[in-house]
């Protein structure tokens, strides 16, 4: 299979992790989800790293079937978006800005 292109539009050289995200999607997710959300801001920080579901389950110590079904979870929680190519072959990760809705910002 081949590399999967994983994409962000922040530029940072250092894996920061949204105080959003620890403070509504921490207790939410399983812990598989969780490293693997980790595994995806790290690879973003560093643009030498390939992406793969079997060298993600390598790095996170679990299967790429066990991988895949946390990148689901990820997408179902509305962190990351997933794109598959004709073949259904998984080929593009992005991962979404994690902060709140503009609806959710506003005080009352």
């Amino acid at each position: 299979m081949a590399d999967i292109q994983l994409h962000s539009g922040s530029t940072s050289s250092v894996t920061c992790v949204s105080n959003y995200f620890i403070d509504h999607f921490l207790r939410e997710l399983s812990g598989d989800s969780v490293k693997v959300y980790l595994a995806l801001l790290r690879c973003l920080g560093d643009r030498e790293l390939s992406f793969s579901c079997s060298g993600m389950a390598s790095q996170v110590g679990f299967s790429a079937r066990e991988v895949r079904a946390s990148l689901d979870e990820l997408a179902s929680a509305g962190l990351i978006s997933l794109d598959y190519d004709s073949e259904g072959e998984l080929c593009d990760i992005c991962v979404k800005d994690c902060r709140p809705a503009a609806a959710e910002e506003q005080p009352e």
